[in-house]
């Protein structure tokens, strides 16, 4: 008798040296994706696969399209997106370090991320908070009592988030040489995308074309109770571009969060 389960897909979506990448090997296992404390080295979505216990999985690692300056160079790379997750996405991997503000950049890229799939990708959305050992050295210095405490605190831009991602988190701290720390985490994030897929009787299914800028995307489900967009018609806009705001807040650390990471590959959190 078969004991596999169905398959996942998870695609990672967030801003450059965020810890894209070093999620995703977290998660494999292996140094499956480039990843790098100091540059961008995500250029284009790569796809990796790995067996989690009995479970098939495939991860998605996308680059910051915030940062592109050429619309068709955007739109070509959202098409790849589309038709890597064209089986549909099992949960959304947003991807936001720990001790950096929620900024208005991030807001727009979000944004983006609503017309790329609809709105009712947040029902499959889980928030990946990286960096986790500078959350276990905020609270042993006693700037933090809880995570629970920090999702809440409207000072990081944090509360509008949670609220449409229905407080889903995990925090990864992609740093560990700690086995069990490393396997407790990836059980963490794989119990909470398969309440996910149980609360939405299936993956999020998306239409392959892109929306127009104009165009007002709602939530709509399938007779079966699982999440789909509206067929959206059109080219994809480009999010505005802010600028950059690099602000590592209660950590009160120098310089630009660029360089918080000082470690070769292997104890990456960027990309």
């Amino acid at each position: 008798m078969d004991s596999s389960r169905a398959p996942v897909t998870m695609l990672l979506f967030g801003k450059a040296l965020s810890g894209k990448s070093a999620t995703g090997n977290s998660i494999l296992g292996k140094e499956g994706f480039v990843a790098s404390p100091l540059c961008d080295t995500t250029k284009t979505c790569k796809t990796e696969t790995c067996k989690l216990d009995d479970t098939e999985l495939t991860i998605i690692d996308t680059p910051d399209i915030s940062e592109w300056e050429s619309p068709d160079d955007f739109s070509r790379e959202v098409d790849k997106w589309r038709e890597e997750t064209k089986d549909g996405i099992d949960s959304l991997l947003l991807i936001h370090q720990f001790g950096v503000r929620y900024t208005d950049q991030q807001k727009s890229l979000q944004e983006t991320l609503e017309k790329i799939f609809g709105k009712a990708i947040y029902k499959h959305t889980i928030v990946v908070f990286t960096f986790g050992d500078q959350l276990e050295k905020a609270k042993k210095e006693g700037q933090l009592k809880s995570m629970e405490d920090y999702v809440k605190e409207e000072w990081n831009g944090l509360p509008g988030l949670m609220a449409k991602v229905d407080n889903r988190y995990v925090v990864f701290n992609n740093l560990s040489e700690n086995e069990d720390e490393t396997t407790k985490q990836v059980s963490g994030l794989m119990a909470k995308v398969e309440q996910v897929s149980k609360n939405n009787a299936g993956p999020y299914k998306h239409s392959l074309a892109s929306p127009t800028k104009d165009q007002q995307i709602e939530e709509v489900d399938n007779p079966d109770g699982s999440s789909v967009d509206p067929e959206p018609k059109g080219q994809l806009q480009k999010p505005e571009k802010k600028g950059r705001k690099w602000e590592c807040s209660i950590l009160n650390q120098k310089g630009s969060c660029r360089n918080q990471r000082k470690k070769g590959v292997s104890g990456s959190v960027a990309s």
